[in-house]
């Protein structure tokens, strides 16, 4: 299948074929490459054209590729201020880097990664589900995309939205994602149209629903699939990141390690809410003993670790500098399972809030919380595998400042129910890739491997990232998954430039 695309983008290039093209179906032929990001992230108003050159495709050509998928910002296509007004600049960007791909055997699949109303993934583009004109120009846009390349079958794909992360629910995806596809079947019934499942639900919920988080869709040319992303796991992958929160100044460990457990997806089951507060008003440091916790039943919660809780702040300030983390044995032995000591640059902690506010202020000796006006946490990455019949606590150290009658303050002992806990190799890598293969499988549907990758700080001989990218490979390769790698150009997670991540995929994309 993939020798009759290379001859179709000959044809498509002009010579003479009457041939009716040939259009990928997601099944036939592996796609192996990588995403090019054309500085989407900065959310300029147009196309950086240094960003890509012939010289880039030539090099994707060179290691192995065959594909990129190829981020859009909707800022390339219209103005905020003339919706509607398509620029001319946003699709000659577009043309220029879809004939330079073409004349390497290159080809796309085109992603909107900002649409409008904003970028998702980091549940900051809620403007797109709450105002309906955001949601009618991106469905405009991509008619207009799909109208103008509905013959072009060095573009193999659309895939309609970057990790959405809705408002309310998944229903909001679902409704827009089948207008989105109506919308392209009016001018192209050709291309194959993925559809990403959502990334999460504002505010804070990531976890995976029994259909993980996938949504389906009626497509009268039958010609549509679903796309995944992976970074398992996240603090591995994403260690030192700093636009994660808590993960700046924390060592996700190494690849493999089977001394370290990790899981596919986890929710919050419960916490020790009867661990006294910090009194009202101001007060001095103290140090407050947590309540015990016995794990009578590991179906309610298998995982656990510290959290803060300092909800309806307002002006008050609470400070926490030192917990203590216990477990018991059925027997009565207590052991510490880890000490923490909260400071500036600490890392490895979620802020999470019920609402809108609130902020950190970061000491040397100290952390502390101020101006949230609903429910707030500060919860520990780092968690502890429970046992049945053993119990646990947290207990540290407070003091408040001007905290209100309605500040509750806090250290808890959290516990949650996670999926597949396991060790952090190579098969708890395939066994998750599993869970989104075997979905799509199910439905008889086409699946690909839209994003993956391991920031720059694993690529050390002791941390193995080299080794994590190729055992993602090789699970690829064998269960006959398409993929593009995040992404050709990026300071984090970038090839282009990369000595050892290029002969990584020279050495495994190359026959």
């Amino acid at each position: 299948m993939m020798k009759k695309v290379w001859v179709l983008f000959l044809c498509a290039a002009g010579c003479c074929c009457a041939q009716q093209p040939a259009f990928w179906n997601g099944r036939d032929g592996l796609l192996r490459g990588v995403a090019v990001g054309n500085d989407v992230w900065s959310l300029k108003a147009e196309a950086n054209p240094a960003q890509n050159s012939l010289a880039d495709y030539v090099r994707m050509r060179e290691l192995g590729m065959n594909v990129a998928r190829f981020y859009l910002s909707y800022r390339f296509f219209e103005d905020d201020a003339a919706p509607y007004a398509y620029k001319q600049s946003g699709w000659d960007f577009l043309n220029q880097n879809l004939e330079w791909a073409k004349a390497n055997g290159i080809t796309f699949i085109l992603n909107m990664h900002v649409p409008q109303g904003g970028f998702q993934s980091n549940a900051e583009g809620g403007a797109l589900w709450d105002v309906l004109a955001n949601q009618k120009r991106l469905i405009a846009l991509w008619r207009e995309i799909a109208r103008r390349y509905a013959n072009e079958p060095a573009i193999v794909a659309y895939d309609l939205v970057n990790e959405p992360v809705v408002t309310k629910d998944k229903s909001q995806w679902q409704r827009l994602a089948q207008q989105l596809v109506d919308a392209i079947r009016e001018v192209d019934a050709n291309h194959l149209i993925f559809v990403e499942r959502i990334n999460g639900i504002t505010p804070g919920n990531y976890a995976n629903d029994a259909e993980m988080n996938f949504v389906f869709i009626n497509d009268p040319a039958n010609k549509w699939g679903l796309t995944f992303h992976f970074y398992s796991p996240i603090a591995y992958t994403h260690q030192y990141a700093p636009w994660v929160p808590g993960f700046k100044n924390t060592d996700g460990g190494k690849y493999p390690d089977p001394a370290l457990p990790q899981f596919e997806s986890e929710v919050w089951k419960g916490a020790t809410f009867a661990n006294p507060t910090a009194p009202k008003g101001d007060s001095d440091w103290a140090f407050y003993e947590g309540t015990w916790k016995t794990v009578a039943d590991l179906s309610e919660g298998n995982i656990g670790r510290p959290a803060l809780e300092f909800g309806g702040l307002g002006g008050g300030t609470v400070w926490f500098d030192r917990l203590v983390f216990e477990k018991r044995s059925p027997g009565g032995e207590v052991s510490t399972i880890a000490t923490y000591h909260l400071k500036a640059g600490a890392g490895g902690w979620y802020f999470w809030t019920e609402k809108p506010g609130g902020r950190i202020i970061e000491k040397e000796d100290a952390i502390g919380f101020t101006g949230t006006v609903a429910g707030a946490n500060y919860g520990a990455s780092a968690f502890t595998v429970l046992e049945q019949g053993w119990s646990y606590r947290v207990s540290g150290r407070m003091k408040g400042e001007s905290l209100p009658a309605a500040a509750v303050c806090r250290v808890r002992f959290d516990w949650n129910l996670a999926r597949n806990i396991r060790t952090r190799d190579k098969a708890a890598l395939e066994q998750e890739v599993l869970s989104y293969l075997n979905l799509a499988r199910e439905k008889n549907l086409p699946v690909y491997l839209g994003e993956f990758g391991v920031i720059k700080h694993t690529l050390t001989q002791e941390k193995g990232g080299a080794v994590w990218v190729a055992d993602m490979f090789d699970i690829l390769k064998t269960h006959g998954v398409s993929f593009t790698y995040h992404a050709w150009v990026d300071y984090w997670f970038g090839v282009k430039g990369n000595a050892e991540m290029e002969q990584v995929f020279q050495a495994l994309l190359r026959p």
